[in-house]
């Protein structure tokens, strides 16, 4: 029987919610990705993806569900193992469930071991937290100093003097003049 990869999933809440999950080290990323949902109770349905990453956890190139025919040169998740991604210290994915609702998880290479006996994998081996019924939401950016300044950088922000848009047209500011 092949290794076992210990890997460390991470779900991306202010809360530590994480599960160990102990993986066949030839298994795919989809029986992976089949782990993730069971390991935090999430119904399956939806489409997902990895993404490379680097210790900053920055996403990377995209690692999809299916192919979609973008790029022909992508391998998607039934195509990869878990021995060809994640096999030693500081060896990250990013993992994104459901479009729609962003569950969003950081997963990390912990360590390998000799399989048990009797096991079948992939197996919950740790489990810490508990995993919310609905996808946590997202924080896109800080907003010290200003109530927009995360995603569009400020960009709607009322700049000083400069009156609110009231919604209707004044005399001499028709649509078109």
């Amino acid at each position: 029987m092949t290794a076992i990869h210990k890997l460390r999933v991470i779900l991306d809440t202010e809360e530590d919610i994480f599960r160990d999950i102990d993986i066949l080290a030839d298994q795919t990323l989809l029986q992976l990705h089949e782990a993730i949902l069971g390991a935090f109770g999430i119904a399956d349905g939806e489409m997902a993806s990895y993404y490379h990453t680097d210790e900053e956890w920055a996403q990377g190139e995209e690692i999809p569900m299916v192919d979609m025919g973008n790029n022909p040169d992508a391998a998607a998740m039934h195509q990869i193992h878990v021995e060809d991604l994640l096999v030693r210290s500081g060896d990250r994915l990013l993992y994104v469930y459901d479009y729609l609702n962003m569950w969003t998880f950081f997963i990390e290479f912990v360590q390998t071991l000799d399989p048990t006996e009797g096991t079948t994998y992939p197996t919950v081996s740790l489990s810490y937290g508990d995993a919310p019924k609905e996808a946590p939401s997202k924080d896109f950016g800080e907003t010290t100093g200003s109530k927009n300044s995360g995603l569009f950088g400020g960009a709607f922000d009322e700049e000083e003097g400069e009156d609110e848009y009231d919604g209707d047209l004044h005399e001499g500011e028709g649509m078109w003049d």
